[in-house]
C-alpha cells in the first residue's frame, strides 16, 4: 500500500490561476500590440500617400506660380494695357448706353411739382447708380422748396445736394429761381 506523505514544511500551492491569468492577459496584450502595430502601419502608410499628394501640390503650385508670372509679365505690356484701356472706355459706353431714359424721366416727372421745369440734365453713371447734374428753374420758393423735398423723399433719387442757386432779376423771368442740382439716381431702388 502506497501511503501519502507530505513532508514539506508548507503545504502545496496551486499556482494554475496565477498561470492562466498571465497567460489571458499576455494574449490580450499581443492582440493589443497588433492593433497598435496595424494603427501604426496605416498611419504610416497614410503619411506616405499624403507626402506624395503635398509634393505633387507642392509641383503644382510651382507650376501655377510660373505660370502666373509670366501672364503678370504679358499684362505688364503697353500693348496689353492700351487693350484694356479701351476695354474700359468701351464698358463705359456700354454702362452710358444702358441708360433707360425713358425710367429717369419717367422717375424725375413724378418729383416735379407744378411750376419746376427741368432746364437740361447731365448724368453719369457711377456703378450701378447714376449721378446726375440737374438744372432746374422753379417759379418760386415754394416750388423750390416743394422740388426739393420730393426729391429727398423720392426712392430711386438720394444724395440731394444744391450746388448753386440764382434769382432772375427782371423781365419776363422776374421772380424765377434757377437751381443747380447734384444728385444720385438708382434705377429700380425700393424702398420708401
Amino acid at each position: 500500500m502506497k501511503v501519502r506523505l507530505n513532508v514539506a514544511t508548507r503545504p502545496a500551492e496551486n499556482h494554475r490561476p496565477f498561470l492562466v491569468g498571465a497567460a489571458v492577459s499576455g494574449a490580450a496584450s499581443l492582440v493589443l500590440l497588433g492593433v497598435l502595430l496595424a494603427g501604426v502601419l496605416q498611419s504610416r502608410s497614410r503619411m506616405a500617400r499624403d507626402r506624395e499628394q503635398l509634393q505633387r501640390y507642392q509641383a503644382e503650385i510651382g507650376q501655377l506660380q510660373l505660370e502666373l508670372a509670366r501672364l503678370e509679365g504679358y499684362f505688364a505690356q503697353p500693348a496689353t494695357r492700351a487693350i484694356f484701356d479701351r476695354i474700359g472706355f468701351a464698358n463705359a459706353l456700354i454702362d452710358q448706353k444702358s441708360l433707360s431714359w425713358t425710367e429717369l424721366l419717367a422717375d424725375l416727372a413724378a418729383v416735379l411739382p407744378a411750376g419746376v421745369r427741368v432746364v437740361s440734365l447731365a448724368p453719369q453713371p457711377a456703378g450701378q447708380a447714376l449721378d446726375a447734374k440737374l438744372v432746374v428753374e422753379a417759379t418760386g420758393d415754394r416750388e423750390k422748396l416743394a422740388f426739393l423735398q420730393a426729391l429727398e423723399h423720392a426712392r430711386r433719387f438720394s444724395q440731394v445736394q444744391v450746388t448753386a442757386e440764382s434769382h432772375a432779376a427782371g423781365g419776363a423771368s422776374a421772380g424765377r429761381i434757377e437751381l443747380q442740382v447734384q444728385v444720385r439716381y438708382t434705377p429700380g431702388a425700393t424702398g420708401p
